[in-house]
């Protein structure tokens, strides 16, 4: 790669991650959670050298693999932010501990679960803005296929949000291969995760084995992919908008319950009943302030809205909450 090129593609990499970081204000602190990965290490650098905002890094270890890797991880991370002068927070588990914490919920999403109270006891510590990490336009449309694969209604399948109010990706717009070519045009190493070849896990399946053959046989399908993404927003805001309007939620005395009428509730179309209840399942945890990332399937909230209106399925236990129909109330409780 002549010179040339390498300083375009640095250039137009950082514009990109500056750009969509236009609307925060300048003195605006951010957290960045890197790995050690490509992705991340490329955030972080390019963020370092726009030199525009304020950022304390975190580093996560989830004691998951061997821990020599976790070590090595550790150490790249703490070298490339000593290089950058970036403040740097380790966070730990012990090694063993997040997968003996799976049963029921599987390894990726304890381990999500403990990555993101870390993320959330930094950022109030240290009162920044967001979290920022470092999803790419691949991370993306991985998200948007296995979420078809399991079946999500529109709310899942309009794809992974640039901001949740919490966490903030400047690097979706770009493709993993422009992450590649940035860090070559600047010479910086990085950190491979072993873990990316199991294909136990589900996004590697997708990744090694589903991406490969869309490649193959239907080189378009990432507009495709990224167009019924966009429909399924645009549906998703419509449903929550008339879920909210035409479902109201209301309180019960211990607060740890929404009830609604369930005369109401049952007289509004199916796919208004499924979003009424995410919507107050979401509510009810914020309202406790307990965050979760076992909420229930769609299949089993499905279950509740066709059985109760039949007569049957008055309750249904669906893990983190207890759905039922009592007396002429639809209850949604913690459990």
């Amino acid at each position: 790669m002549v010179n040339s090129d390498k300083e375009q593609i640095d250039s137009l990499f950082e514009r990109s991650v500056g750009g969509a970081l236009t609307s925060f204000p300048k003195d605006a602190l951010f957290i960045a959670a890197v790995s050690g990965g490509a992705d991340s290490t490329a955030m972080l650098l390019a963020l370092a050298r726009l030199g525009i905002y304020r950022l304390h890094c975190l580093h996560v270890n989830h004691g998951i693999r061997a821990p020599e890797e976790h070590i090595g991880d550790e150490e790249a991370v703490r070298s490339l932010c000593g290089r950058l002068g970036i403040p740097l927070t380790v966070v730990s588990s012990p090694h063993g501990e997040i997968a003996r914490a799976a049963k029921g919920i599987g390894i990726e999403a304890s381990a999500r679960l403990f990555r993101r109270e870390a993320w959330t006891r930094e950022l109030m510590r240290l009162g920044a803005l967001r979290v920022l990490t470092a999803h790419t336009r691949d991370d993306f449309l991985e998200t948007a296929l296995m979420r078809v694969l399991r079946g999500s209604g529109p709310s899942g399948l309009r794809g992974i949000s640039q901001d949740n109010g919490v966490v903030f990706r400047p690097l979706l717009a770009l493709a993993r291969t422009e992450v590649l070519d940035y860090l070559e045009a600047l010479n910086t190493p990085f950190r491979n995760d072993s873990s990316n070849t199991d294909v136990n896990f589900f996004r590697n399946r997708i990744r090694r084995t589903l991406v490969s053959v869309l490649d193959e046989s239907f080189p378009d399908w990432r507009k495709t992919v990224f167009a019924f993404t966009e429909t399924q927003r645009l549906t998703a805001e419509f449903l929550e908008t008339e879920a909210v309007n035409r479902i109201k939620w209301m309180e019960t005395e211990n607060s740890r319950a929404l009830w609604t009428e369930k005369k109401t509730f049952f007289q509004a179309p199916a796919v208004l009943r499924e979003e009424a209840l995410f919507h107050a399942i979401d509510r009810l945890f914020d309202r406790l302030d307990e965050r979760t990332n076992c909420l229930p399937r769609r299949s089993v909230i499905r279950l509740f809205c066709q059985g109760g209106a039949q007569g049957s399925a008055r309750v249904v236990n669906a893990g983190t909450v207890v759905i039922a129909a009592r007396g002429k109330r639809v209850i949604v409780s913690a459990n």
